[in-house]
C-alpha cells in the first residue's frame, strides 16, 4: 500500500515538471509597434529567464515580464527547478511615425457663402475633426471648411498616427460699401494735398483709394500703398476728378463709394511762351506821368496783361490793391511796382510781378493862380504848377510852360502876360539814361484878356532895401518866384540872396509885375545858389551862382538830343559866379539845357531861347 502511494506521487511530480519546462512567450499587446512605442512580453512560469534577440543574448531576469521596443525575433529560455526549455520565436516590428501632422491654410477666415481649403501634411490615411467630433467622409489630405470652428486632422501611416494642432477658423463676409467720402476741402489746387476719409467699415482690414476715368466705363486706378480710412496726400491735376474707395478684407472688396472733387489748376507763372506773364505793351521800360489811360503810348503809360484763363484778378501797385482793377489787363499811368494776383476756383492763387516801372518825372497835377483873372493889357497873371510825386521815384528831369503849345518859361512860377491855354511839357531820363520827351499835360490854366490897361510897376534898390512904385492898392513881393509871406507893402528889406520882384494891383484890379532884381549880398557860407536869368529871352542870359567851394566849375550847354552847343570852364571869385552867356546868334528858338558842374555838385537848368 505504501509503495503504491509513493509511485503515484512520483508520477504526479513528473507530469508537473514536464508542464513547467514547456517555455512560451505571450505578448501583452500588439507586436507591430510605432516608433517610440513598446510591448510587454510574458514568458511561461519558471525560476530564471534568459532572453534572446535575433539569437543574441540580451537579458537574464528572475521575472517572466520583459518590455521591448526594438524590432526583431525574440526567444526566452526558461529554467524551472532545473527543467530548461526554449520558447518559440516571437517577432516584434517597429513602424516609423508619420511626419508631424500640420494643417496649412491661406487664410483663417471662412467667407460667407464660400469655403477655405485646409491642407494636411502627407500620410496614408486621414481623418478630419471639427470641434472634437470626426467629420464623416473627411478622409482626404484636403478639407474645404465652410463653417467656423476648431479643426484638427489625424494622419495614419501603416498604423501609426499623428494629430495636428488646432486650426481655428473664423467666419467672415465681404465688407459693406463704405459710407460717403469726406473731403477736407471741396475745391483744391492741382498737386495740393487734400484729405479724403470715410467712416471705418466693420470687418474691413484695408481700403483701396483711386481715381475713375472714362465714366461710365468705370476704369479705375488704385493709389499704391493706401490702406487706411484716411488718405492724407491726394495729388490731382485734372479740372474735375471722380474718386472711389473700397473696403477690403480676405473675403474680397466691397462695392465702391464714389464722389467728385473740383480740382483747379493754379496759374503757371514760369516759362516764356504761352505761360501767363505780365506783358509790357511798348518800349522802353519807363512811363511819363502825362497822357490818358486809354492811349497805347509807350511814353504815356503801359498796358499790363495777366493770365488769360478763367479766374479772378486783382491788380496791385506798391502792394496796395488798386480799386476796380479786377480785369485781365490794367493800364498803368503811374510808376511803381505792379503785380496781379490771379485766383482760380476761389482757392488757387498765383502772383505775377515785374520790376518797378520807372516814372521819369512827377505829374503836373494842379495850378495855383496867385493873381485873379482876367488878364489886363500890359498886366500879368502869376501861375505856379503843383506836382504830384506819387509814382515818381527820383532822377533828373526838367519841364517848361507851354502857351498855346509854344514854350514860354522853364520855372515853376509863370508870369503870364498873354492870354491862351497853358500846359506843362517836360522831359526825363528813362531806360539806360535815355532822354525822354513826354507828352504835354492837360490844360492847367486858360487865361483870358480884358480890355483894361494895367499900370506899370518898377523897383528901386537902395542897398538891401527895395521900394516899388507907389499908388497901387496891393503889393506882393516874391523871392526866387515864391511869394514872401507878409511882404505886402511897397517897401521890402532884403535879408538873403535871391531874385526879387513885386506884383502890384491897381485900383482897376489889374496886376503888374516889376523888373527882377538880383540881390548878391549876404550869400551864406556852405550854400548853393544858382539862377539863370532872364528866362526865356532872345539868347542873352546871366548865370549867377553862390557855391560852397572856391574852385572852377564846368559849364555845358546842349539841346534836348544831347548835341553840344557850348562848353567851358568858369572861374569863381570867393565862390561867386557872375557869367554872361550870349547864344543869340548860335542857336535856333527852342528849349535847351545848361549843366553846371563843380567837384561836389551838379545842377541842370532848362532855358528857352525865343
Amino acid at each position: 500500500m505504501k509503495k503504491l502511494l509513493l509511485f503515484a506521487v512520483l508520477a504526479l511530480a513528473s507530469q508537473l515538471a514536464t508542464a513547467q519546462c514547456n517555455a512560451t512567450i505571450t505578448p501583452l499587446g500588439p507586436t507591430a509597434l510605432c516608433q517610440g512605442e513598446s510591448v510587454t512580453l510574458q514568458a511561461s512560469p519558471g525560476n530564471l529567464y534568459r532572453w534572446f534577440l535575433n539569437g543574441n543574448y540580451i537579458a537574464l531576469l528572475t521575472t517572466n515580464i520583459f518590455s521591448v521596443n526594438t524590432p526583431g525575433s525574440y526567444k526566452v529560455v526558461v529554467d524551472s527547478m532545473g527543467c530548461i526549455d526554449t520558447s518559440a520565436a516571437l517577432v516584434v516590428t517597429v513602424n516609423a511615425v508619420p511626419p508631424q501632422a500640420i494643417i496649412s491654410v491661406n487664410s483663417s477666415i471662412v467667407c460667407q457663402g464660400s469655403s477655405t481649403a485646409l491642407v494636411a501634411s502627407s500620410g496614408n490615411a486621414y481623418q478630419w475633426y471639427l470641434n472634437g467630433a470626426s467629420i464623416s467622409g473627411a478622409n482626404n489630405d484636403t478639407f474645404l471648411a465652410t463653417v467656423a470652428g476648431s479643426y484638427i486632422v489625424v494622419i495614419d501611416s501603416m498604423g501609426c498616427e499623428d494629430t495636428s494642432s488646432v486650426q481655428v477658423m473664423t467666419a467672415s463676409a465681404t465688407p459693406a460699401q463704405p459710407g460717403p467720402i469726406t473731403f477736407s476741402s471741396d475745391t483744391v489746387c492741382a498737386s495740393t494735398a487734400v484729405t479724403l476719409s470715410v467712416d471705418p467699415v466693420a470687418g474691413a482690414t484695408s481700403y483701396e483709394w483711386g481715381v475713375m476715368s472714362n465714366i461710365p466705363v468705370m476704369q479705375t486706378t488704385a493709389v499704391p500703398s493706401v490702406t487706411d480710412t484716411v488718405y492724407h496726400s491726394w495729388s490731382m491735376s485734372t479740372p474735375a476728378t471722380a474718386v472711389f474707395v473700397k473696403a477690403i478684407n480676405s473675403c474680397g472688396s466691397s462695392p465702391m463709394s464714389t464722389d467728385s472733387l473740383a480740382i483747379y489748376s493754379p496759374v503757371n507763372t514760369t516759362g516764356m511762351n504761352n505761360d501767363p506773364d505780365i506783358t509790357y505793351l511798348g518800349l522802353p521800360a519807363y512811363i511819363c506821368p502825362t497822357g490818358s489811360a486809354n492811349e497805347l503810348n509807350a511814353f504815356s503809360h503801359w498796358a499790363m496783361a495777366g493770365y488769360s484763363g478763367t479766374g479772378t484778378y486783382q491788380w496791385y501797385r506798391n502792394n496796395v490793391p488798386i480799386s476796380g482793377a479786377t480785369g485781365y489787363s490794367y493800364n498803368v499811368t503811374r510808376g511803381g511796382s505792379y503785380k496781379v494776383v490771379i485766383t482760380t476756383g476761389g482757392v488757387c492763387q498765383a502772383t505775377i510781378q515785374k520790376p518797378a516801372i520807372h516814372q521819369v518825372a512827377p505829374l503836373p497835377a494842379s495850378v495855383d493862380i496867385f493873381t485873379p483873372q482876367p488878364l489886363c493889357t500890359g498886366g500879368v497873371i502869376i501861375l505856379k504848377v503843383n506836382f504830384d510825386n506819387d509814382g515818381y521815384n527820383g532822377g533828373n528831369y526838367n519841364w517848361w510852360w507851354l502857351r498855346n503849345d509854344t514854350i514860354v518859361s522853364g520855372s515853376a512860377f509863370l508870369a503870364a502876360t498873354s492870354p491862351g491855354e497853358y500846359k506843362i511839357d517836360f522831359w526825363g531820363y528813362g531806360y539806360n539814361n535815355q532822354l525822354v520827351q513826354c507828352p504835354a499835360s492837360q490844360v492847367l490854366a486858360n487865361i483870358t484878356l480884358s480890355g483894361t490897361q494895367a499900370t506899370p510897376v518898377s523897383i528901386v534898390q537902395n542897398g538891401n532895401d527895395f521900394t516899388a512904385t507907389s499908388g497901387f492898392v496891393a503889393y506882393q513881393w516874391y523871392k526866387n518866384n515864391v511869394p514872401i509871406s507878409g511882404a505886402t507893402s511897397n517897401v521890402y528889406a532884403k535879408t538873403i540872396w535871391g531874385d526879387y520882384f513885386v506884383v502890384a494891383t491897381g485900383g482897376n484890379g489889374c496886376h503888374s509885375k516889376s523888373n527882377v532884381i538880383l540881390g548878391m549880398e549876404n550869400v551864406k557860407a556852405g550854400e548853393y545858389h544858382i539862377v539863370l536869368f532872364p528866362n526865356p529871352n532872345s539868347g542873352r542870359f546871366t548865370l549867377s551862382a553862390g557855391l560852397k567851394e572856391n574852385r572852377s566849375a564846368e559849364l555845358v550847354i546842349t539841346d534836348l538830343t544831347g548835341r553840344l552847343i557850348q562848353a567851358r570852364q568858369i572861374k569863381t571869385l570867393n565862390g561867386v559866379i557872375e557869367e554872361k552867356i550870349d547864344l543869340e546868334s548860335y542857336i535856333m528858338p527852342g528849349l535847351y539845357l545848361l549843366k553846371l558842374t563843380t567837384e561836389n555838385y551838379t545842377k541842370v537848368i532848362s532855358f528857352v531861347k525865343q
